[in-house]
């Protein structure tokens, strides 16, 4: 449930149709734009959105996404759901990898914030270091709603 729309527990069967063009995203600039229309607990949804990239170099890349969704159900009625993002991806060499992310919902009125941090120690074994925040942006204008610190080591042994 989320900004007074409850879903009720059913057995809901849903059918998507989409259409997708992207861009290669090899290339300096880039973009993609998605239509999507299809079922959403026993009402419809029709989404569509889009992004934009730019390759700095090899070791930044910096896009941007937004995505409306325009749901009606007969319980609930009609309404939409907004979110855009801004997200940068960063490589300082061969074994250093950074992603940030800033995203605001506006059905749920929340901004995230989520940064992570990827060295790969060994080939196949990872340290991982991700921080995640959201923050409530509608009564009370910017109060931390969830923080996640999360540590992760992998390491693959060969036997």
């Amino acid at each position: 449930m989320g900004n007074g729309v409850e879903i009720k527990a059913d057995n809901y069967t849903d059918t998507q149709i989409q259409f997708l063009a992207r861009a290669n995203q090899s290339r300096g600039i880039w973009g993609d734009i998605k239509i999507e229309k299809g079922g959403y607990f026993g009402g419809n949804r029709t989404q569509y959105g889009g992004s934009v990239g730019k390759r700095f170099s090899n070791h930044l890349t910096l896009y941007g996404s937004t995505n409306r969704n325009l749901i009606s159900m007969p319980s609930q009625g009609k309404f939409t759901a907004d979110i855009s993002g801004i997200t940068a991806e960063m490589a300082l060499n061969r074994k250093w990898f950074g992603k940030a992310l800033i995203q605001y919902d506006n059905f749920s009125e929340q901004i995230q914030l989520y940064c992570r941090i990827n060295w790969i120690h060994t080939p196949g074994s990872d340290l991982f270091i991700v921080l995640n925040q959201r923050y409530d942006m509608s009564k009370s204008k910017g109060s931390l709603v969830q923080g996640t610190q999360v540590v992760k080591l992998t390491y693959l042994f060969q036997i």
